[in-house]
């Protein structure tokens, strides 16, 4: 039996349970009620804009994951690390070392949509949509029992075509 990744594993804060750990980071910030107090802190230092540009934090591959990190041992609140997370292997990684509790995507949601069905295939999850919303999981697997053979196909040629004009370019 394969190990469920971290990254697609359910956690619980103040008995909310997530069914992963990936979300869809809000691009702006919402005010918590006092006495809620805070369960989850998301780490950013304001991703690639123009303002931050200024900000001399190097840019690259998870590059704040390391203030996340710092937030998990000073703070009590489980950060969210976010900031060129792009795939499924890196996330893991990132929860693995215990540099977070989750992961945000933003960017990279709005490049790929199916950002999550990806990081799970990367990660050796089945693709037989069990974990997926029931009324899109039974027609989604109902189509993959029917027509898997012509779909992988299709994505094979799709995939060939893309390295073939990458060799020629």
């Amino acid at each position: 039996m394969t190990r469920r990744p971290l990254l697609l594993s359910p956690l619980t804060l103040r008995g909310l349970r997530l069914r992963n750990r990936v979300v869809i980071s809000p691009m702006c910030q919402h005010a918590a009620e006092e006495e809620c107090g805070v369960d989850v802190v998301d780490v950013s230092s304001g991703g690639l804009t123009e303002e931050t540009r200024r900000i001399t934090v190097p840019r690259g591959l998870g590059f704040q994951a390391g203030f996340a990190e710092a937030i998990r041992r000073g703070a009590g609140a489980a950060p969210q690390a976010i900031g060129m997370i792009v795939d499924g292997p890196q996330a893991e990684a990132l929860l693995q070392a215990g540099q977070a509790d989750l992961i945000a995507i933003a960017r990279e949601a709005l490049r790929d949509p199916y950002w999550t069905r990806r990081a799970a295939e990367q990660l050796g999850i089945p693709d037989d949509y069990a974990d997926w919303p029931e009324r899109h999981g039974i027609w989604l697997a109902k189509r993959e029992q029917q027509m898997g053979d012509v779909l992988r196909a299709r994505r094979r040629a799709v995939s060939d075509g893309a390295e073939q004009r990458k060799e020629t370019a």
